[in-house]
């Protein structure tokens, strides 16, 4: 099956979510939390094309973006060669070092389509999460 997000089209996937997304306000949202709970970096699930990355980038929050779609990864880091991004499947990633928090930003989540692959990407997340992590 042909990926959405890929030979072309996660810059259609680009284009299209800078028009009804207001990154400026899920950036504020998202770091609001973080800040709250006093956690100097953040892991971005769902990472896409690095349009929310750039404001964390440019925060004194340490980022990583990781993204199932190898396309989406190259075009984030053509976007944001400053940022940290890998490519990763939600349900078994590894890092090499545990974050202190965590979020699955977009439509990510609505690819978890079993209870098997919910449990497993909750597993995952909490596996590479410090102890106290959010």
């Amino acid at each position: 099956m042909q990926s959405l997000y890929s030979n072309g089209f996660e810059k259609v996937y680009d284009e299209m979510y800078q028009s009804f997304i207001d990154y400026d306000d899920e950036y504020k949202f998202y770091s609001n939390l973080i800040n709250k709970h006093k956690k100097s970096n953040v892991l971005e699930i769902g990472c896409g094309s690095g349009n929310l990355a750039k404001r964390f980038i440019g925060s004194a929050l340490g980022y990583i973006g990781l993204d199932l779609s190898e396309d989406m990864v190259r075009l984030s880091k053509l976007k944001n060669p400053n940022g940290t991004f890998i490519q990763g499947d939600i349900t078994k990633y590894a890092l090499k070092k545990p974050l202190e928090s965590t979020i699955i930003t977009g439509r990510t989540s609505s690819y978890l389509l079993s209870n098997k692959t919910i449990h497993s990407a909750l597993k995952t997340i909490h596996n590479n999460l410090t102890v106290d992590g959010i």
